[in-house]
């Protein structure tokens, strides 16, 4: 007796609740990104965690080793900034605004062969600031990776990386 199974429903990723649509809003600035500065787990190393938001409904986010936002900008011009945001999958996502509440949904870094999704929850304070609560796997009763809560402030900044990519419409 021969037996087959499909492996199609194991393997596939998580999907996002959340839908990439146009942002024609004025709750948030998104003519540049927010920043966050904070200090590692060691204690020693300084780093800046940021958002970029775009009018496509699509964000991104990371973290960079300094305390200078101009080591932030002159990053986002390199080509290896450019060749890394377009490779990895864990920096994208869509994100949504309803009234003074701003969600954004990113795939886990992980190992495993299927992608699980992180919801990032935070309070808008105003059009150049948000408050990051709370970051949670959203099919599970655990928390997800540590972002830094806390105050995101706006830096204006032109251009910023644009939100092509391989992983959302």
């Amino acid at each position: 007796m021969l037996y087959l199974c499909s492996c199609e429903k194991i393997l596939k990723n998580e999907e996002f609740s959340i839908k990439c649509v146009p942002y024609l809003g004025s709750e948030l600035r998104i003519d540049g990104y927010y920043y966050l500065k904070r200090l590692g787990s060691d204690g020693n190393k300084r780093f800046i965690s940021y958002f970029i938001f775009y009018s496509d409904g699509v964000s991104s986010t990371g973290n960079i080793e300094t305390e200078n936002l101009s080591d932030v900008e002159s990053y986002f011009a390199t080509w290896s900034y450019d060749k890394w945001i377009r490779s990895n999958l864990y920096v994208w996502g869509p994100f949504s605004i309803q009234g003074d509440k701003l969600r954004m949904q990113y795939y886990e870094p992980s190992d495993y062969l299927i992608k699980r999704i992180e919801e990032v929850s935070c309070t808008i304070l105003n059009d150049s600031t948000f408050y990051l609560e709370k970051i949670y796997l959203v099919h599970a009763e655990k928390e997800g990776r540590s972002f830094t809560t806390g105050e995101y402030r706006f830096k204006q900044y032109s251009p910023k990386p644009d939100s092509t990519n391989n992983f959302l419409p």
